[in-house]
């Protein structure tokens, strides 16, 4: 899970993920359901991946049991996070087995466990799996989770800045296969984007 983001555009002064939506924070959200997606036994070991300027991040992956993992810096890019995640997953964890990663992003409180599932299924257990979602209320804007198989675990070490792992899919001929499902996951990057989450939004996911 990606959650080092400085969230800059939030605009409050406070870390974006620590925002309250619905009782609690939005990483709490998120954290509730990939533990219950963990729980269903679709998911392994969960890796947090969190800034040292959001202590609390860390404290409630902890918390959920979760592996959390502090970058060294306080605004990294998104390919200085995914990569210390994997590092991490492969340095602690026992991988025998394991076929595919889900990238998760911290700020996406409306993940449900209905969309890891299907994916997860899509995969079917294959590490040549490259998967996304693909919102009906957002057909055109790349979906996530994503997942990624083992065998294209190698191109997390070419990610660069903030570019994450799309032009290096495409640069190789690879194509992401694309998972039809209902609704919408919104990123939270302003405090519009939290105003805006109840317009549409159903019920809590987890």
């Amino acid at each position: 899970m990606l959650a080092a983001g400085s969230g800059t555009r939030f605009g409050t002064g406070q870390n974006k993920l620590l925002a309250r939506w619905r009782g609690r924070s939005l990483i709490e959200h998120v954290l509730a359901t990939v533990v219950s997606a963990r729980t269903e036994g679709l998911l392994g070991p969960i890796v947090v991946v969190h800034s040292p300027a959001a202590p609390e991040v860390g404290a409630f992956a902890t918390e959920a049991e979760c592996d959390a993992v502090m970058v060294t810096r306080e605004r990294p890019a998104i390919a200085e996070s995914i990569k210390a995640g994997f590092v991490a997953l492969e340095a602690v964890h026992d991988l025998r087995g394991v076929t595919a990663a889900l990238l998760i992003l911290g700020d996406q409180p409306r993940l449900s466990v209905d969309a890891i599932r299907a994916l997860v299924n899509r995969g079917a257990g294959s590490p040549l799996v490259l998967a996304r979602p693909r919102y009906a209320a957002a057909p055109e804007t790349p979906g996530h989770p994503v997942l990624l198989g083992r065998s294209h675990w190698a191109l997390v070490s070419l990610t660069e800045g903030d570019r994450g792992l799309d032009r290096i899919v495409a640069d190789r001929g690879l194509q992401w296969d694309r998972v039809d499902l209902p609704g919408d996951n919104p990123d939270v990057d302003t405090a519009a984007d939290l105003d805006a989450l109840d317009r549409d939004a159903g019920p809590s996911q987890a």
